[in-house]
């Protein structure tokens, strides 16, 4: 069994929560760190379905805010601290590899350059 790493009355959960009220996020995430397939691991707080200090695993991570995460099924959560540098890393790939799917995205939806008298046009 994992521990949350900090109580609900601690001041950055404090603040956190705070920001997550004024954001209309589902909760806050402390101790995150990110799965290799892009999931956010982290004890949620303030969650209207979830017990504090209950560690959740999301669904896929979508987007990278500063000061949060919006995932896959459309909940944004306020992330009050990463688990260690390494989850800092985590998050700066995954959201790259993000970024390149979305552009691969976009290149499928253009379709291939049309082919015109020797010359490509987009």
């Amino acid at each position: 069994m994992h521990l949350p790493p900090f109580s609900k009355s601690s001041a950055h959960i404090t603040n956190a929560l705070e920001l997550a009220s004024r954001r209309r996020a589902v909760g806050v995430l402390s101790g995150v760190h990110y799965t290799p397939d892009g999931h956010a691991v982290g004890f949620v707080y303030g969650h209207a379905s979830l017990e504090n200090e209950r560690q959740v695993l999301t669904s896929f991570v979508t987007l990278f805010a500063d000061e949060g995460i919006c995932t896959e099924s459309g909940s944004y959560y306020v992330v009050a601290d990463h688990r260690d540098e390494q989850a800092l890393l985590d998050r700066e790939r995954l959201s790259a590899n993000l970024l390149r799917y979305e552009q691969a995205q976009a290149a499928l939806r253009r379709g291939p350059p049309q082919h015109f008298g020797g010359k490509f046009l987009d």
